[in-house]
């Protein structure tokens, strides 16, 4: 059982990302009746919060998630980043029920570093993830990946192993007209993600703007 404060319950990370976890929980993205729910992160660009949207969501799973283990997939990392794992070491980790995560600073959810994205070779390659993959899905009740922004094609990959993927937006950047050609681009599959969460917004944004867009 994950030990929580008071003022933890009440911090600003919780009060900033628990509307995005009630959203996408009541869109259906957050529970799967057979195994984890899996929901990777993306933006069109470097800089729109990807990151920091993935961390505050993964904060707010924990914090509601009672006994569930919340994971944290940080794939933005480099090859060469010392602390990242390469998939198929994940792989064999887990094969091996070996433990491939750390705890978070406030303990709330679990991190993976992985270098990039899954992408299977071989078909001894492909079973060896799948069955790590659905592994990590028995252990933990929600997944979060980081998986960098569009412009790579690490989003690409990753959508073939999640549930859904949604779209980070820096709100004080977007226009309305720009909001619109993006849901124009995910209707005809230009982009492979499921739904946006807008970012850096000063205001509060009405629930109808999001109906409108969605």
């Amino acid at each position: 059982m994950k030990n929580r404060t008071t003022t933890e319950l009440r911090s600003p990370l919780l009060e900033a990302f628990e509307p995005a976890r009630l959203r996408l929980l009541a869109a259906g993205m957050l529970h799967h009746e057979e195994r984890g729910a899996t929901v990777a992160l993306t933006a069109m660009d470097h800089g729109a919060g990807a990151t920091t949207v993935a961390h505050g969501l993964a904060h707010a799973l924990g914090v509601a998630s009672g006994d569930d283990r919340v994971l944290l997939v940080d794939a933005t990392s480099a090859p060469d980043d010392a602390h990242a794992r390469d998939w198929h070491a994940v792989a064999a980790q887990l094969r091996d029920g070996s433990e491939v995560a750390a705890p978070s600073a406030d303990q709330s959810f679990e991190t993976l570093s992985i270098a990039g994205a899954p992408a299977p070779r071989s078909r001894d390659d492909e079973t060896a993830w799948n069955e790590a993959w659905d592994r990590l899905r028995r252990l933990y009740g929600n997944i979060i990946v980081d998986c960098g922004p569009l412009s790579t094609e690490s989003p690409y990959l990753w959508s073939k192993w999640v549930d859904n993927t949604i779209l980070v937006i820096d709100a004080e950047k977007v226009s309305r007209e720009r909001l619109l050609a993006i849901r124009k681009q995910i209707e005809q599959g230009a982009l492979p993600v499921d739904g946006f969460v807008l970012n850096k917004r000063r205001f509060y944004v009405p629930d109808r703007l999001y109906r409108a867009l969605s």
